[in-house]
């Protein structure tokens, strides 16, 4: 490799650096490491529970299935976060999150509309907003 190159390759590199920070700054929030683990942690039980649950709901005629739609609106910023909070979202029992247009708004079907789907979706974005560094962790 020749001097030449080697001057060559650094003024690329910075100057791909230089676009790269002029075209995506630097964000003041930090994800917290503790809150995914915590998260992430969360999701073998939440898929198994929810699992068993439509599966219940499905199987025992006694159980009344009241499916519908319900709009949830998340305070998430658009893009990666609203995309995650929608995977999250898709392992909560008898929910499934449909993007309505390119807003924070989401059509939630439901296998029972009677459920109290938007506080556990707020506790799910809650709990999200903490790991992003959204929000602070609480103690």
């Amino acid at each position: 490799m020749s001097t030449a190159d080697l001057a060559i390759g650094a003024f690329t590199a910075g100057a791909a650096a230089w676009a790269s920070m002029c075209l995506f700054p630097c964000r003041r929030d930090r994800p917290d490491l503790i809150a995914w683990t915590a998260l992430l942690a969360r999701i073998p039980v939440q898929a198994l529970v929810a699992g068993a649950q439509v599966a219940r709901r499905a199987l025992d005629p006694a159980l009344p299935l009241h499916p519908g739609w319900k709009p949830y609106e998340t305070a998430l910023p658009e893009g990666t976060a609203q995309d995650i909070f929608a995977a999250f979202a898709a392992l909560l029992p008898g929910s499934v999150p449909v993007r309505r247009g390119t807003s924070g708004t989401f059509d939630i079907h439901c296998l029972d509309v009677d459920a109290p789907i938007a506080s556990t979706l707020a506790g799910e974005e809650a709990r999200l907003k903490t790991a992003l560094g959204l929000e602070p962790r609480d103690g």
